[in-house]
């Protein structure tokens, strides 16, 4: 299964980038009046093949794809949210 791999350090800046920018979330939020509690966390562990995994990534990608309008569609009072995902098979 090579989607998704860039290499053997490839999740390294993915994730520096990840944790700076909930940084500068974390240091904004008093200035984001009612976007200050918008911030969504969820982890989950699944038992999964290497098809589902497929199947889930791709449900994952179709739901982005739905709550992504064109650009200049969507509402008023839209922002960007930064939304990440990722998965990994647990070494035990």
């Amino acid at each position: 299964m090579a989607w998704g791999r860039a290499g053997p350090h490839a999740p390294a800046v993915p994730l520096r980038e990840l944790i700076e920018q909930a940084q500068q979330f974390a240091q904004a939020r008093d200035t984001l009046g009612p976007w200050a509690d918008a911030a969504l966390f969820s982890r989950a562990t699944l038992r999964l093949d290497r098809d589902q995994l497929r199947a889930f990534f791709e449900e994952y990608i179709a739901l982005v794809h739905r709550y992504s309008p064109p650009e200049g569609e969507a509402a008023p009072d839209a922002r960007a949210v930064l939304v990440r995902l990722l998965g990994f098979p647990e070494i035990n």
